[in-house]
């Protein structure tokens, strides 16, 4: 079954922007899963729209609300004209 690429890139970054997935879990998201899109040839989009497995998309979630950090990540994906910047705060007490 497949999810549209732009509707579970939506739900990822809103995933960081709620604090539920941080930075490292957003890329991890992006390269393992997003990253991984097809075209719907066999859908009623005609090979348009981009997909992605959204099992995979699922378990990949699924996998990061088991963490300790789940809902608890400051990250924020800031729009700036085209640009889209991914503020974290992850680890600042550190440096």
């Amino acid at each position: 079954m497949s999810i549209p690429l732009e509707i579970a890139t939506m739900i990822s970054k809103e995933a960081v922007n709620k604090g539920f997935i941080n930075a490292q879990q957003y890329f991890e998201l992006e390269k393992e899963v997003l990253g991984n899109w097809v075209t719907d040839e066999d859908g009623g989009n005609a090979g348009i729209v981009p997909v992605i497995d959204s099992f995979a998309f699922l378990k990949k979630l699924g996998d990061f609300s088991k963490s300790k950090t789940w809902g608890k990540n400051t990250s924020k994906l800031t729009r700036i004209g085209d640009v889209e910047i991914l503020v974290s705060h992850e680890g600042e007490e550190n440096d």
